[in-house]
């Protein structure tokens, strides 16, 4: 994997007109000044249409489309989120999820849960993937992500360090569609269901309005038919940029842990969500990370890249086009990833 040291940057004047917002900056790569006062016009020429879920999976999803909404388009893609939702958030204690962690009652054997939407492609994402990083990406993290304080009222912990948490593989499998909860589990899957759902909606807008070209953008998780010029976001400046990827299609996707920082238990320890469920700590020697996976690759395109970019963290090195900045500012990227960076 080449690397590339970041420090002193400078590229200022392109770093600070790509990145102005806190998702990832997009632009039709096609417009006569893609880096001028107005990067997104040609852009929005093309795709004018658009169409906003703005409570949805807690950051908001936008959706840009090149034809007009066919009626009740909106109402059928918020449904769809509804009952994602209502099946795999860990943060609603009436979910289809939440029943994994509920305790065993005396002599009850393994809990099966059946889940919709073709759940046992996004399991088998996460089988790839706990594997790829000998167990550092695993859905069973949501034990310790409660335990150092990312959760809601009615969680609590149950065990006391990473070592004793439930096991993906393990203590908790999927046959299909269903999971076998053979011990209570806090499971997670913010890792790749957010880029699952964007694949669903995707997928249901293709089915209501044929051959539109679309982007979807759900807080950095990014699916579109159309090729972009993306700026990629500086984790310790949100105004400025590291680098620009220009794709042709397909799925791009971001992590850092810059937007969901907050204070541990003991009042002291700065945290984040990125952990190494080994360990169940934070991830500390890596910023930020973006995976690509170009069009016809697979079917569930940003659910791999959503969930490859939380692997980057936790010792991935191999897999669809990467990149990811280490704390010391080098920058390490696969071959075919499609981006330039800021040097010095």
């Amino acid at each position: 994997m080449a690397q590339t040291d970041m420090a002193g940057a400078s590229d200022d004047e392109t770093r600070n007109r790509m990145a102005h917002a806190a998702d990832p900056q997009i632009a039709d790569p096609h417009d006569t000044d893609p880096h001028g006062a107005d990067p997104h016009g040609a852009l929005r020429r093309r795709l004018p249409h658009v169409v906003t879920l703005p409570e949805a999976v807690g950051c908001g999803i936008i959706v840009n489309l090149s034809q007009a909404p066919v009626a009740g388009l909106r109402s059928n893609l918020a449904d769809l989120v509804h009952d994602f939702e209502q099946a795999f958030s860990r943060f609603r204690p009436d979910s289809t999820l939440s029943q994994a962690a509920r305790p065993f009652s005396p002599g009850e054997g393994p809990r099966r849960l059946h889940f919709p939407f073709h759940a046992d492609a996004m399991f088998s994402i996460c089988d790839a993937l706990a594997a790829r990083t000998h167990g550092a990406f695993d859905p069973c993290v949501g034990e310790s992500l409660v335990r150092l304080g990312y959760g809601y009222a009615f969680e609590t912990s149950g065990a006391k360090d990473a070592a004793a948490s439930p096991r993906w593989g393990m203590d908790v499998i999927h046959e299909g569609d269903e999971l076998v909860i053979r011990r209570p589990a806090k499971l997670d899957f913010g890792a790749v269901g957010k880029g699952f759902l964007v694949d669903l909606l995707a997928e249901r807008i293709r089915s209501l309005i044929p051959a539109c070209e679309m982007t979807i953008n759900a807080g950095g998780d990014l699916f579109t038919t159309v090729a972009l010029t993306i700026a990629l976001e500086d984790p310790d400046d949100p105004t400025r940029a590291v680098g620009v990827a220009r794709i042709e299609g397909g799925a791009f996707c971001a992590s850092s842990p810059s937007r969901r920082r907050w204070t541990a238990a003991d009042g002291l320890t700065p945290v984040h969500h990125l952990l190494d469920a080994i360990t169940g700590r934070p991830v500390r020697d890596v910023v930020a990370s973006w995976t690509y996976v170009a069009p016809g690759q697979t079917m569930y395109p940003t659910a791999w890249a959503d969930a490859q970019s939380t692997a980057a963290f936790t010792g991935l090195d191999n897999g669809f086009p990467f990149a990811r900045l280490r704390a010391d500012h080098r920058m390490e990227a696969t071959p075919t990833f499609p981006a330039r960076f800021f040097t010095s």
